[in-house]
Protein backbone atom coordinates (compact mmCIF):
# COMPACT_ATOMS: atom_id res chain seq x y z
CA UNK A 1 0.00 0.00 0.00
CA UNK A 2 1.59 3.53 -0.88
CA UNK A 3 1.67 5.96 1.38
CA UNK A 4 -1.10 8.41 0.19
CA UNK A 5 -3.11 5.94 0.40
CA UNK A 6 -2.36 4.90 3.70
CA UNK A 7 -3.07 8.03 5.34
CA UNK A 8 -6.06 8.57 3.77
CA UNK A 9 -7.55 5.04 4.97
CA UNK A 10 -5.62 6.08 8.33
CA UNK A 11 -7.87 9.34 8.86
CA UNK A 12 -11.14 8.05 7.13
CA UNK A 13 -10.89 5.49 10.43
CA UNK A 14 -10.19 8.22 12.85
CA UNK A 15 -14.03 8.60 12.99
CA UNK A 16 -15.13 5.29 13.52
CA UNK A 17 -16.71 4.75 17.04
CA UNK A 18 -15.16 2.00 19.01
CA UNK A 19 -15.60 -1.76 19.46
CA UNK A 20 -16.85 -3.50 22.38
CA UNK A 21 -13.15 -3.93 24.51
CA UNK A 22 -13.84 -0.50 24.69
CA UNK A 23 -16.77 -0.27 26.82
CA UNK A 24 -14.68 -2.10 29.33
CA UNK A 25 -12.33 0.36 29.73
CA UNK A 26 -13.08 3.35 32.84
CA UNK A 27 -14.18 6.71 31.45
CA UNK A 28 -10.69 7.96 31.95
CA UNK A 29 -8.76 5.68 30.31
CA UNK A 30 -10.74 6.02 27.09
CA UNK A 31 -10.60 9.74 27.19
CA UNK A 32 -6.51 9.31 27.28
CA UNK A 33 -6.69 6.80 24.51
CA UNK A 34 -8.88 9.05 22.25
CA UNK A 35 -6.50 11.81 22.84
CA UNK A 36 -3.32 9.72 21.94
CA UNK A 37 -5.41 7.85 19.08
CA UNK A 38 -5.96 12.37 18.00
CA UNK A 39 -2.47 12.88 18.16
CA UNK A 40 -1.27 10.11 16.34
CA UNK A 41 -3.45 10.91 13.41
CA UNK A 42 -2.21 14.13 13.53
CA UNK A 43 1.43 12.26 13.35
CA UNK A 44 0.35 10.54 9.99
CA UNK A 45 -0.99 13.49 8.24
CA UNK A 46 2.28 15.76 8.93
CA UNK A 47 4.64 12.07 8.41
CA UNK A 48 6.09 11.98 11.75
CA UNK A 49 6.26 7.92 11.65
CA UNK A 50 7.35 7.55 14.82
CA UNK A 51 5.64 10.16 16.68
CA UNK A 52 2.36 8.74 15.04
CA UNK A 53 3.78 4.60 16.36
CA UNK A 54 4.62 5.61 19.71
CA UNK A 55 1.21 7.36 19.99
CA UNK A 56 -1.07 4.67 18.56
CA UNK A 57 0.23 2.11 20.25
CA UNK A 58 -0.60 3.65 23.36
CA UNK A 59 -3.79 4.25 22.53
CA UNK A 60 -4.23 0.64 21.79
CA UNK A 61 -2.63 -0.33 24.93
CA UNK A 62 -5.39 1.61 27.15
CA UNK A 63 -8.40 0.94 24.35
CA UNK A 64 -7.58 -1.95 22.18
CA UNK A 65 -9.61 -0.46 18.54
CA UNK A 66 -9.26 -2.15 15.27
CA UNK A 67 -9.19 1.55 13.82
CA UNK A 68 -6.47 2.18 16.28
CA UNK A 69 -4.61 -0.86 14.50
CA UNK A 70 -4.69 0.41 11.31
CA UNK A 71 -3.71 3.46 11.62
CA UNK A 72 -0.77 2.19 13.76
CA UNK A 73 0.00 -0.45 10.99
CA UNK A 74 0.38 2.15 8.37
CA UNK A 75 2.81 4.12 11.15
CA UNK A 76 4.87 0.53 10.89
CA UNK A 77 5.00 -0.13 7.40
CA UNK A 78 6.77 3.40 6.82
CA UNK A 79 9.47 3.04 9.33
CA UNK A 80 10.15 -0.22 7.96
CA UNK A 81 9.05 -2.37 10.80
CA UNK A 82 7.23 -4.62 8.33
CA UNK A 83 6.61 -8.13 10.28
CA UNK A 84 5.33 -5.54 12.82
CA UNK A 85 2.48 -3.55 10.23
CA UNK A 86 1.51 -7.09 8.46
CA UNK A 87 0.84 -8.13 12.37
CA UNK A 88 -1.13 -5.11 12.94
CA UNK A 89 -3.09 -5.19 9.46
CA UNK A 90 -3.94 -8.70 10.25
CA UNK A 91 -4.81 -8.39 13.71
CA UNK A 92 -7.12 -5.62 11.91
CA UNK A 93 -9.08 -7.81 9.79
CA UNK A 94 -9.68 -10.65 12.12
CA UNK A 95 -11.47 -7.26 14.98
CA UNK A 96 -12.51 -5.10 12.78
CA UNK A 97 -16.54 -4.47 13.26
CA UNK A 98 -18.99 -4.27 10.62
CA UNK A 99 -18.96 -0.76 9.74
CA UNK A 100 -14.72 -1.49 9.54
CA UNK A 101 -15.07 -4.49 7.35
CA UNK A 102 -15.26 -1.90 4.47
CA UNK A 103 -11.83 -2.07 4.43
CA UNK A 104 -10.93 -4.96 4.28
CA UNK A 105 -9.67 -4.95 0.38
CA UNK A 106 -7.62 -2.18 1.13
CA UNK A 107 -6.32 -4.14 3.93
CA UNK A 108 -5.34 -7.78 2.42
CA UNK A 109 -3.93 -5.43 -0.69
CA UNK A 110 -1.66 -3.55 2.12
CA UNK A 111 -0.62 -7.31 3.26
CA UNK A 112 -0.02 -8.35 -0.40
CA UNK A 113 1.99 -5.63 -0.94
CA UNK A 114 4.17 -5.75 2.35
CA UNK A 115 4.90 -9.26 2.64
CA UNK A 116 7.26 -10.08 -0.89
CA UNK A 117 9.63 -7.35 1.17
CA UNK A 118 10.16 -8.93 3.95
CA UNK A 119 13.30 -10.79 4.84
CA UNK A 120 13.90 -13.90 6.26
CA UNK A 121 16.28 -15.74 8.23
CA UNK A 122 16.94 -19.52 8.58
CA UNK A 123 18.83 -19.69 12.25
CA UNK A 124 21.27 -22.43 12.92
CA UNK A 125 22.72 -22.67 16.14
CA UNK A 126 25.30 -25.49 16.54
CA UNK A 127 25.61 -27.06 20.61
CA UNK A 128 22.62 -24.95 21.42
CA UNK A 129 21.78 -26.51 25.06
CA UNK A 130 18.59 -26.61 26.37
CA UNK A 131 17.91 -23.84 29.01
CA UNK A 132 19.96 -21.36 26.36
CA UNK A 133 18.29 -18.07 25.67
CA UNK A 134 18.68 -17.06 22.06
CA UNK A 135 17.84 -12.96 21.67
CA UNK A 136 16.57 -11.16 19.09
CA UNK A 137 17.38 -7.30 19.25
CA UNK A 138 17.13 -7.86 23.06
CA UNK A 139 14.08 -9.71 22.97
CA UNK A 140 14.05 -13.64 24.15
CA UNK A 141 12.80 -16.13 20.57
CA UNK A 142 11.07 -18.80 22.54
CA UNK A 143 12.43 -22.28 21.03
CA UNK A 144 9.57 -23.35 18.83
CA UNK A 145 10.96 -19.84 16.69
CA UNK A 146 14.52 -21.60 16.16
CA UNK A 147 12.99 -24.36 14.23
CA UNK A 148 10.78 -21.92 11.27
CA UNK A 149 12.40 -19.73 8.77
CA UNK A 150 12.29 -16.22 10.82
CA UNK A 151 10.49 -13.00 9.14
CA UNK A 152 12.07 -10.18 9.90
CA UNK A 153 12.29 -6.64 8.89
CA UNK A 154 15.00 -5.16 6.43
CA UNK A 155 17.85 -3.17 8.11
CA UNK A 156 20.19 -4.07 11.30
CA UNK A 157 19.51 -6.70 13.53
CA UNK A 158 21.77 -8.47 16.53
CA UNK A 159 21.46 -11.88 17.62
CA UNK A 160 22.78 -12.58 21.09
CA UNK A 161 22.90 -16.48 22.84
CA UNK A 162 23.39 -16.64 26.47
CA UNK A 163 24.12 -19.24 28.78
CA UNK A 164 23.58 -19.26 32.91
CA UNK A 165 23.69 -14.82 32.26
CA UNK A 166 26.99 -15.18 30.20
CA UNK A 167 27.06 -14.05 26.45
CA UNK A 168 28.25 -16.79 24.22
CA UNK A 169 27.53 -16.50 20.96
CA UNK A 170 26.53 -13.20 18.57
CA UNK A 171 26.30 -12.35 15.10
CA UNK A 172 24.98 -8.43 13.44
CA UNK A 173 23.18 -8.56 10.67
CA UNK A 174 21.78 -6.00 8.02
CA UNK A 175 18.90 -7.36 6.13
CA UNK A 176 17.80 -5.73 2.49
CA UNK A 177 14.10 -6.38 1.55
CA UNK A 178 12.74 -9.53 0.02
CA UNK A 179 16.19 -11.61 1.39
CA UNK A 180 16.53 -14.94 2.38
CA UNK A 181 19.63 -15.79 4.39
CA UNK A 182 20.99 -18.62 6.32
CA UNK A 183 22.88 -17.68 9.67
CA UNK A 184 24.84 -19.36 11.69
CA UNK A 185 25.86 -18.16 15.15
CA UNK A 186 28.99 -20.08 16.86
CA UNK A 187 29.33 -20.48 20.38
CA UNK A 188 32.09 -20.50 22.47
CA UNK A 189 32.60 -21.74 25.64
CA UNK A 190 31.62 -19.25 28.84
CA UNK A 191 34.52 -18.38 30.61
CA UNK A 192 35.29 -20.33 33.82
CA UNK A 193 34.40 -18.51 36.85
CA UNK A 194 36.98 -19.50 39.85
CA UNK A 195 36.54 -17.95 43.28
CA UNK A 196 39.32 -16.95 45.23
CA UNK A 197 39.36 -18.13 48.53
CA UNK A 198 40.98 -15.87 51.07
CA UNK A 199 43.39 -16.59 53.32
CA UNK A 200 42.62 -15.89 56.93
CA UNK A 201 44.95 -13.84 59.00
CA UNK A 202 46.47 -15.40 61.94
CA UNK A 203 45.20 -14.11 65.04
CA UNK A 204 47.42 -12.75 67.51
CA UNK A 205 47.89 -14.74 70.75
CA UNK A 206 48.24 -12.75 73.73
CA UNK A 207 50.95 -14.73 75.05
CA UNK A 208 52.40 -17.16 72.67
CA UNK A 209 54.81 -15.40 69.58
CA UNK A 210 56.35 -18.74 68.82
CA UNK A 211 54.43 -18.60 65.25
CA UNK A 212 55.97 -14.88 64.74
CA UNK A 213 59.62 -16.20 65.57
CA UNK A 214 59.39 -19.78 63.75
CA UNK A 215 57.98 -17.33 60.88
CA UNK A 216 61.04 -14.49 60.80
CA UNK A 217 63.41 -17.55 61.17
CA UNK A 218 62.22 -18.67 57.58
CA UNK A 219 62.05 -15.33 55.96
CA UNK A 220 65.50 -14.46 57.46
CA UNK A 221 67.24 -17.86 56.20
CA UNK A 222 65.86 -17.59 53.05
CA UNK A 223 67.15 -14.35 52.66
CA UNK A 224 70.42 -15.28 53.73
CA UNK A 225 70.49 -18.17 51.60
CA UNK A 226 69.98 -16.07 48.61
CA UNK A 227 72.63 -13.06 49.98
CA UNK A 228 75.29 -16.19 50.14
CA UNK A 229 74.38 -17.31 46.30
CA UNK A 230 75.08 -13.86 45.27
CA UNK A 231 78.50 -13.51 46.81
CA UNK A 232 79.37 -16.81 45.18
CA UNK A 233 78.76 -15.95 42.13
CA UNK A 234 80.52 -13.00 42.18
CA UNK A 235 83.50 -14.63 43.78
CA UNK A 236 83.58 -17.75 40.98
CA UNK A 237 83.77 -15.10 38.41
CA UNK A 238 79.99 -15.72 37.20
CA UNK A 239 77.29 -13.12 36.80
CA UNK A 240 75.08 -13.87 39.37
CA UNK A 241 71.20 -15.44 37.78
CA UNK A 242 68.02 -12.89 38.39
CA UNK A 243 65.95 -13.77 41.36
CA UNK A 244 63.09 -16.49 39.65
CA UNK A 245 60.77 -17.39 43.11
CA UNK A 246 57.72 -19.50 42.46
CA UNK A 247 56.50 -16.80 40.02
CA UNK A 248 59.40 -16.16 37.24
CA UNK A 249 61.60 -13.47 36.71
CA UNK A 250 59.85 -10.02 36.76
CA UNK A 251 56.80 -10.32 38.66
CA UNK A 252 55.46 -9.88 42.32
CA UNK A 253 52.95 -11.19 44.12
CA UNK A 254 51.06 -9.59 47.25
Amino acid sequence: MNRALGVALAVALAAVPGSGAAQDASASETAAARRLFEEGVAALEAEAWEVARERLSRSYELVPRASTLMNLATAQAELGLLVEAIESYRRFLSEMTPREARHRRQVEQAIAELEPRVAHVDLTIPRLEPGDVVRLDGRALPSAALEVALPMSPGAHRLLVERDGAQIGAVDLVLVEGERRGVEVALRAPAPQTALEATPAPVASGGDDTALFVGLGVGAAVALAAIVAVVLAVVLGAPPDPYVGNLGPGRVTF
